[in-house]
């Protein structure tokens, strides 16, 4: 398990700001766990609203932001591992703990790699993380009361049946899709209709609404997607990086772009509620493989699905471009849910045509695994 923590205070009103690193690398051992601690300080030099350079300086220089920062490391990882109803970390059965990483900014943020029969997976959690998590945990612990159908029991009328992509694998595809419209090959995009009728907003998470990023430009919320019309990531003139999502890396001595999204997916009134009434294939989690964002634009998942409803879980892969699936969507069905793990989404379930239709009409393939 890794804890950290990351605070800031200014030192000179709009010269310098410290940035404190506090990580606790926690190991499992028969008779307890082992603690590592590792404190990274760094000196942040802004000029005009904007970070120009950094160096790393002793944790003894802020005692006190230090001690403060390890003192909630620690509150939060006792929250966590200290509530009984969490200790299925060391359990059994198809469904364990592997590692867990915390990390504080402004608000906690909890990611636990789970051990499942499906494979791996993540879990995350905002604020009170033990009471998120649990949810999640349970999620998982349903769905796998038995254990995964082996691939010639996966049933043979899957692919005529419409796809129900459900909160945490409709997570998955929206990252894809902000990916692809935050590079600046999507300015070709710009106000231009190619998706439904809804509406994917960014908002930031690296910094606070309203405050400036480390280029100096307000961190507001804006509209990737505008009732369908994509309305491109406003650009900071002299880094060329998405306005107020930039944040300063200090090894590589640059400003670059946030890596951690907050989005949320929405549609106008009257979105239809397409929930099939009959059989549907349902797209419930995902479980985590090498890569899920190839360099070709491509998106790769491997998702646990079943037949809705009643069905056993079995294996699906999804291949395809983020943006032609999320251009497939015919509708939405539930209310919208918040998921957490690298990134922060909120969006309702996603309803897709039959995957037989998908690959006719697209370029996207399910098969089952």
């Amino acid at each position: 398990m890794s804890v950290a923590t990351e605070a800031g205070e200014p030192v000179a009103a709009t010269v310098e700001e410290h940035r404190v690193t506090v990580s606790l690398v926690c190991s499992g051992v028969p008779r307890g766990a082992q603690i590592r601690r590792q404190v990274d300080v760094v000196r942040l030099h802004r000029s005009a609203g904007r970070v120009t350079r950094s160096e790393r300086v002793p944790a003894t220089a802020l005692p006190l932001l230090v001690a403060g920062s390890q003192d909630v490391a620690g509150q939060v990882a006792d929250s966590l591992f200290g509530d009984p109803t969490i200790r299925f970390a060391a359990g059994h059965g198809t469904l364990r703990w592997q590692s867990a990483a915390i990390t504080m900014t402004r608000r906690p943020r909890a990611i636990v790699r789970l051990e499942t029969s499906a494979g791996p997976a993540l879990v995350g959690g905002y604020g009170t993380v033990a009471d998120v998590l649990r949810d999640r945990v349970d999620d998982w612990a349903r769905l796998l009361a038995e254990p995964l159908l082996p691939r010639d029991r996966a049933p043979g009328a899957w692919p005529r049946l419409p796809i129900v992509v459900r909160p945490p694998v409709a997570a998955a595809l929206l990252v894809g899709v902000r990916w692809v419209l935050g590079s600046p090959a999507a300015s070709r995009l710009d106000q231009r209709r190619v998706l439904p009728r809804l509406t994917l907003t960014d908002r930031p998470l690296a910094h606070d609404v309203g405050e400036p990023d480390d280029a100096g430009q307000p961190a507001m919320p804006w509209d990737l997607v505008r009732g369908g019309v994509v309305a491109t990531a406003p650009r900071d003139g002299p880094t060329g990086l998405p306005a107020g999502r930039v944040v300063w890396h200090h090894d590589e001595r640059r400003p670059v772009s946030a890596r951690v999204f907050d989005l949320e997916l929405a549609g106008p009134p009257g979105w239809p509620d397409a929930d099939p009434q009959e059989e549907a294939l349902e797209l419930v989690e995902c479980v985590e493989r090498v890569r899920t964002y190839q360099p070709d634009g491509w998106m790769r998942l491997v998702c646990v699905a079943r037949v809705h409803p009643g069905g056993r879980p079995f294996l699906v892969g999804v291949t395809g471009r983020p943006l032609s699936l999320l251009r497939a969507v015919v509708g939405a069905t539930g209310e919208a849910t918040s998921l957490h793990t690298e990134h922060s989404v909120r969006t309702p379930s996603l309803v897709l045509p039959s995957a037989q239709s998908l690959e006719r009409s697209t370029d996207a393939q399910l098969t089952s695994l």
